[in-house]
């Protein structure tokens, strides 16, 4: 089994998840409960090629098969459940600010692709739980119920991967850090709820999800 990740990593993970949401005991921090879609989704996908190896290969596939194939792959399941807090750290004016926020959590999906892929044609499932940290920095234009919030990032994850390819069982674990950008659009439905659509970018991948806000 291959593993990139130590039992240092992951301590150093949570030790920063609580550096994080800590400070938002106090007035100056805001403190929020989130649920939603699978946020970091992609930085878990972009490692399963390397990970299954040639069963992923597509070449020996005629182009019209491998397209339908495709088609009838499926993220079967998603959720994201965490903790957040956020702080402004300069006010521009009424409307502009900066600030910084941290969240930990964790995140769980599952894909299915019925017909297999490559050379390997039995069914091939992918479930994935993942423990993250993300901090970042931003700045966020505010008027009235609305908001868009733009800043960079740094992710550290570690995910736990079950693969079932027919009969065969493939267990994994991967620790990773990728560096991020977002942009983020929220409306807030109450004083404590709000609703927010984020797209992030890492390397050359972006990933959409959305979320629902609970803040004390």
């Amino acid at each position: 089994m291959r593993s990139i990740t130590t039992n240092k990593k992951l301590a150093a993970l949570w030790v920063a998840s609580f550096l994080f949401s800590a400070p938002a005991w106090s007035s100056e921090w805001d403190l929020y409960g989130f649920g939603g879609t699978h946020a970091y989704l992609d930085v878990i996908t972009a490692s399963y090629g390397d990970i299954v190896g040639p069963l992923f290969d597509t070449e020996s596939d005629d182009g019209s098969e491998g397209a339908e194939r495709a088609d009838r792959d499926r993220l079967t399941g998603q959720w994201t459940l965490g903790v957040g807090a956020q702080r402004t750290v300069y006010e521009v004016g009424p409307h502009l600010s900066f600030g910084v926020s941290g969240e930990a959590g964790v995140s769980y999906a599952r894909y299915s692709m019925p017909d297999g892929a490559g050379v390997f044609v039995e069914p091939i499932t992918i479930k994935s739980t993942s423990l993250f940290a993300a901090g970042r920095a931003f700045g966020e234009i505010e008027r009235g119920a609305v908001s868009v919030q733009a800043g960079l990032g740094l992710l550290a994850s570690q995910s736990y991967e079950t693969f079932t390819l027919g009969s065969w069982n493939i267990k994994e674990r991967q620790f990773s850090t990728k560096p991020f950008g977002y942009v983020r659009g929220a409306f807030s439905v109450s004083k404590h709820a709000t609703i927010a659509i984020e797209a992030t970018r890492r390397a050359s991948q972006t990933m959409a999800s959305l979320r629902l806000e609970i803040r004390r």
